[in-house]
């Protein structure tokens, strides 16, 4: 046997014969259209989903700023209620209202046609 391999040989080792040789990446970078009209929409990301553009949109960060310090006010006017049991009722509150609105309400609900 020769003392020179080839780099796929080496590179199998001692998976030589056991199957198909790994690939040098699993990522594989795939261009989009070129110059047809097709291409140019994708890259210029003109389909753009209305139910997600309100993300960008003045004020949608402080609104939740705002939502949660008024739910605290809010829950701090019941009687008898600690500061640790208030603000947990709040988080729990919070993340039950965000994954409702953002994960378990799906597809396009308010598609604009």
């Amino acid at each position: 046997m020769s003392s020179e391999t080839s780099p796929s040989a080496s590179h199998l080792g001692a998976s030589k014969g056991k199957g198909r040789a790994r690939s040098s990446s699993l990522v594989t970078v795939t261009e989009v259209g070129g110059d047809e009209p097709e291409g140019v929409v994708d890259r210029l990301g003109v389909g753009v989903n209305e139910n997600a553009a309100w993300v960008n949109a003045p004020g949608a960060w402080l609104i939740h700023p705002v939502l949660i310090l008024t739910a605290k006010v809010f829950i701090d006017a019941l009687p008898s209620m600690t500061q640790p049991y208030s603000w947990t009722i709040v988080n729990l509150g919070y993340v039950l209202v965000s994954y409702t609105m953002f994960h378990y309400v799906t597809g396009v609900p308010f598609e604009s046609k």
